[in-house]
């Protein structure tokens, strides 16, 4: 791994912003243009939330900024409620089972039900 490459993967493992000092303008590019070549190597879901900017200080300094940019929040909008966006991955069963929970049901009543609809390859079939 680059030295570059170190200095992203501290950036995502530590959340926190990283300055990096640049005598002039020609440099401060050239240190931008490699961690640009650096972050394209990975993950899209790392790209899209990796920032690199070139920034100046209120003293004049040059600066390279690399940080991890806020993601908005965001809502479904479900008859007049809003419910804020879950990016965690929910299984389909999984969301059934919550969605049957958050209906009253018991844990015994959730598995009975399932064991009706599950099917031999673990689907379970939508209706309506």
């Amino acid at each position: 791994m680059s030295l570059w490459e170190t200095y992203l993967d501290q950036v995502i493992q530590t959340g926190k912003t990283l300055m990096i000092p640049c005598a002039d303008k020609t440099q401060q590019n050239s240190i931008k243009t490699i961690l640009f070549r650096s972050r394209s190597k990975m993950p899209s879901v790392v790209k899209d939330l990796l920032r690199i900017s070139g920034n100046t200080a209120a003293n004049g300094s040059l600066f390279v900024k690399v940080f991890i940019q806020k993601q908005p929040e965001a809502f479904f909008l479900e008859d007049g409620v809003m419910t804020p966006v879950s990016l965690e991955s929910e299984s389909y069963r999984d969301r059934i089972i919550r969605m049957m929970k958050e209906d009253g049901l018991s844990d015994e009543e959730i598995e009975e039900n399932l064991k009706e609809e599950v099917k031999e390859d673990g689907s379970i079939p939508v209706t309506g």
